[in-house]
C-alpha cells in the first residue's frame, strides 16, 4: 500500500518504549491526490505507520482491532517538515498490543493515539 512512502532513519525500542524517526517522501504518488496544491498526510496513513511500528516492535503481523483515542492536532505537510518522530509505548496483553503514541515534527505535535492491535489471523 505505501511502498516508498517513508524511510526509517532512526529506530529505538527499549522494553516497552519506542522512538522512531521517519523521513517522508514528499514526491510519493499519494500526495498527488491528497492534495496536489497543499500536501496533507492522511490520518489513515499515519495509523498505518503506527501499525508498522507495532509490527516491528512485536515481530508479528498485526491487525487493528480498536482505535480508542485518536487526536489529529496539526496538518503534516511533507514539503514543510518531512521527518516524523513517533514516540510512545507498546504493552502486550495476551494476543493484543496496546500502542500509546505521539507523532510530532521538530515544530509541532501532529497526533496523539491509542491503538489496539491483535495478531493477524488469516481466515
Amino acid at each position: 500500500m505505501l511502498k516508498n512512502f517513508s524511510e526509517i532513519i532512526q529506530q529505538q525500542f527499549e522494553i516497552d518504549q519506542f522512538e522512531v524517526h521517519l523521513k517522508l517522501n514528499a514526491d510519493h504518488e499519494l500526495y498527488k491526490g491528497h492534495f496536489p496544491d497543499q500536501k496533507v498526510t492522511p490520518a489513515v496513513v499515519m495509523i498505518h505507520l503506527f501499525k508498522q511500528i507495532a509490527e516491528d516492535f512485536s515481530a508479528e503481523e498485526l491487525q487493528l482491532q480498536e482505535a480508542s483515542n485518536l487526536k489529529f492536532l496539526n496538518v503534516l505537510d511533507p514539503d514543510q517538515e518531512n521527518v516524523l518522530i513517533c514516540t510512545g509505548s507498546i504493552e502486550k496483553q495476551e494476543n493484543k498490543f496496546i500502542l500509546k503514541a505521539i507523532a510530532k515534527t521538530s515544530l509541532k505535535v501532529i497526533a496523539k493515539v491509542k491503538l489496539i492491535f491483535t495478531t493477524f489471523v488469516d481466515h
